[in-house]
């Protein structure tokens, strides 16, 4: 149900899961630090994994839902995926951090 198309690697941006049930709207994504989880929306079949659970070389758990109307979201499948640890790139811009002006 939930799929990654190659290994997911610490630092990485832009990484999705496909998703094969079309019943599912949403993922929620987070990793054993997490607070709280991301909700992520499903546009064709894909929803994208947050960028700053890539900043750690943790597990990151995803969870596929559904709308249940007035109940909220009901979760129908979960998934792990290990997050593999390789040094921070020297020129990795990280786009979670404020920008200040100049």
């Amino acid at each position: 149900m939930l799929k990654i198309d190659k290994e997911l690697f610490q630092w990485e941006k832009g990484r999705f899961v496909t998703i094969s049930d079309g019943s599912i709207t949403t993922v929620e994504f987070y990793n054993k630090k997490s607070k709280y989880s991301d909700e992520v929306s499903v546009e064709n079949g894909q929803a994208q994994v947050p960028n700053k659970l890539l900043k750690e070389a943790l597990p990151i758990a995803a969870l596929a839902c559904i709308d249940d109307g007035d109940n909220g979201t009901k979760v129908i499948s979960r998934k792990t995926f290990k997050v593999l640890a390789r040094p921070k790139p020297e020129f990795y811009v990280d786009d979670d951090d404020p920008v200040t002006p100049d």
